[in-house]
């Protein structure tokens, strides 16, 4: 159900080298703001605690002056390299009890620490195998990682109403902004330095996530090489098809994307990700210089809003 508090909410992306916000109130963003983590904050930080703890909130109260304060509520995005997601097929006709127990054994097949040890969560995809077999999405989180941000959280005098993936949230971003194709397929392209993130997008819901690894010293068009494998083993591997049926590449993350895009030109339709494409931004928000010049790191948070408020959605 769709959020109905006046409070101003804060929407919230949580990646190893940054923290991106936007603060919504009276149905549109009304700030927006971003804070680099220095140095990152991947899996070994979290598992320090108290260090992880307090780089968030440095960069959150330097977030904070530009949000303009008030906000009490918290929805959180978490990078997509900090879980693990898997999509399984499942016995038609199945209980829940015997569902979330095949999600235990999935589970425990793929991590070499205590099953104990990371927060699982499951849901079923509008999606099922030829044969008529229903298809969840399973994700794994270090209950030390959900431990952190809950501390984080605390300290910062956030309430969290959720911890999300980045990936989902940005499906909805995409889906909101963009006329995809109810029966068609699109692809998000997340270039970061050291790795590319795709997102199949089939019937405007998440379908798949995949990531592989980028050279740091990959130019534009060694990732957009990189990206033309990657999709053409996806969509063939996946649904059996080539890359002439995908409908639309969009890409984001901290990459030269633009070159990127120029890279494909003349071979699959690609462009930038705006996630503020078509939602209510107010007048003040969008005179913020991350509102243009940072828009990609936005992309997260705005699908998290979006999934608490859909009226954000503005315009056709």
């Amino acid at each position: 159900m769709a959020a109905t508090s006046d409070k101003p909410q804060c929407f919230v992306s949580v990646h190893p080298d940054y923290l991106s916000a936007i603060r919504i109130a009276d149905g549109q963003v009304q700030a927006l703001g971003w804070s680099g983590l220095d140095p990152e904050c991947g899996l070994e930080a979290y598992r320090e605690g108290d260090g992880a703890v307090g780089r968030l909130n440095a960069a959150f109260e330097s977030i904070r002056a530009s949000l303009g304060g008030g906000e009490t509520e918290a929805s959180l995005a978490l990078s997509g390299s900090m879980v693990l997601i898997k999509k399984i097929p499942v016995a038609l006709g199945l209980s829940d009890d015997v569902v979330r127990s095949q999600m235990q054994w999935e589970a425990e097949q793929v991590l070499l620490s205590p099953v104990e040890d990371y927060v699982l969560s499951h849901q079923r995809l509008p999606f099922s195998t030829t044969s008529g077999n229903p298809l969840f999405v399973q994700v794994l989180v270090r209950r030390r990682v959900v431990q952190v941000l809950r501390s984080f959280a605390k300290a910062a005098g956030l309430t969290i109403r959720e911890i999300d993936v980045d990936c989902f949230a940005a499906v909805r971003a995409a889906a909101a902004n963009y006329d995809l194709d109810p029966k068609g397929t699109a692809v998000l392209a997340d270039v970061r330095p050291g790795r590319l993130g795709l997102v199949l997008i089939h019937q405007r819901e998440f379908y798949l996530a995949h990531r592989v690894p980028l050279p740091e010293d990959a130019g534009p068009a060694d990732a957009a090489r990189l990206l033309l494998k990657e999709l053409r083993r996806l969509l063939f591997g996946h649904q059996g098809k080539g890359k002439e049926d995908l409908e639309q590449l969009l890409l984001t993350g901290q990459g030269p994307l633009q070159e990127i895009a120029a890279e494909l030109q003349g071979q699959i339709p690609a462009e930038i990700l705006n996630p503020f494409r078509r939602i209510a931004v107010s007048p003040g928000a969008k005179k913020a210089v991350s509102f243009s010049a940072d828009a990609g790191r936005f992309v997260a948070p705005v699908g998290l809003a979006l999934k608490r408020i859909p009226t954000l959605q503005a315009r056709s």
